[in-house]
């Protein structure tokens, strides 16, 4: 057997496609860290229509991301695009919700299997504290049409919604919770955010806020809630009896036996992630790109030095190539040193493509860091 052979995979074996279309957005959060919204950068069309063609006869589903995919006009059409040349592909996406009605409820409703709202809040007094040139009341009435639309017609389309946890929404863990069942969702998670977001939070509001959640956790039982125990790790690293009694009564698996998180992460064997410039990863989580579909074909890319370099490091449970909130690392604590080589290799490696956006994205970071 050649060395290499064992983690060479048939393109045949691709079930899910990640493509980001661009990061034209139609509104602007506090915590985005993204420079440009304009549509200048967004995915051109050879992109999805040429370059990958190869991998849709086997995929089961496509995932298309933003910015906010429901205003880029290649969202629209590769999601047209599917839904009619390969129909045996279902929809997923990620939205802010402010402009998807009509044709993307119906698109969703017969060809989706899975829709995220990032919605950040529970009420519109904290939404308008996140966000700009957005209407929580418009968000509210576009998702209760979706789920309404989606009862009608015995869709199994999937409804999620987000919340990553500020210090100016962290006092609405619990209540969001109700509000998605309100609006019939199936899943609210919680999205740890990075330590100098929430660096100021009061400690003793957060546990009031976090124990509110587990409430309404166990008050509403038909939703799938999760990241709580992420959230309380985060803010409490060292928790006493009281913090530690909270995290016993979550359930950060979200319904999956823990052991789903020990195997060996199979999206360097089985997934694609497409960023708009071409370049190509195995997931969003991974930061080293396996190739770029502007210089090599998509059968030289699955199958080049990185991609089989990945699924290496995968089968040895090594996520020194991955970023450390994916949920299946299972080994996320590295030694400061070897961290601190990851992070250098990492930044290296962006500067290398892009250094006047990776400066833009550093001065943004450190100034609120330092706030």
């Amino acid at each position: 057997m050649k060395k290499n052979e064992k983690f060479i995979v048939p393109l045949s074996k691709i079930e899910t496609l990640t493509l980001e279309m661009g990061y034209q957005c139609n509104i602007r959060c506090s915590f985005c860290y993204q420079e440009d919204f304009s549509p200048k950068n967004n995915a051109p069309d050879e992109l999805w229509r040429e370059k990958l063609a190869p991998v849709y006869p086997s995929l089961k589903r496509v995932t298309f991301l933003g910015g906010e995919p429901t205003i880029i006009k290649g969202a629209r059409e590769f999601s047209d695009f599917i839904v009619k040349e390969h129909p045996h592909i279902k929809l997923d996406t990620i939205s802010n919700g402010l402009a998807f009605k009509g044709e993307w409820i119906d698109k969703f409703v017969s060809n989706g299997h899975k829709i995220i709202f990032s919605l950040n809040a529970a009420s519109s007094e904290v939404y308008d504290k996140i966000t700009r040139n957005s209407n929580w009341d418009k968000v509210v009435a576009n998702i209760k049409a979706l789920a309404a639309a989606r009862e009608r017609a015995s869709s199994e389309l999937i409804l999620e919604a987000s919340m990553l946890v500020l210090p100016e929404n962290i006092s609405e863990m619990g209540i969001f919770i109700k509000r998605c069942e309100d609006m019939g969702f199936d899943k609210a998670f919680f999205i740890t955010p990075l330590f100098h977001q929430i660096k100021n939070v009061d400690r003793e509001l957060a546990r009031r806020s976090i124990g509110e959640a587990c409430d309404m956790k166990d008050k509403f039982p038909g939703i799938n809630v999760v990241g709580i125990e992420s959230i309380i790790k985060n803010l409490f690293p060292e928790p006493d009896g009281a913090v530690a009694a909270l995290i016993d009564r979550c359930d950060e698996h979200g319904g999956r036996d823990p052991s789903y998180y020990d195997a060996v992460c199979k999206y360097p064997w089985n997934s694609l992630y497409v960023k708009h410039t071409g370049d190509v990863m195995v997931c969003c989580a991974a930061w080293l790109a396996i190739g770029n579909l502007n210089k090599d074909s998509i059968e030289d890319i699955w199958n080049s030095s990185h991609a089989i370099n990945m699924r290496k490091k995968m089968a040895k449970k090594d996520y020194s190539l991955c970023k450390r909130i994916c949920p299946f690392n299972v080994n996320p604590s590295m030694k400061k040193k070897e961290a601190l080589n990851v992070v250098g290799r990492k930044l290296i490696y962006r500067f290398a493509k892009d250094p006047k956006m990776t400066i833009k994205k550093i001065k943004k970071e450190a100034g609120r860091f330092f706030k």
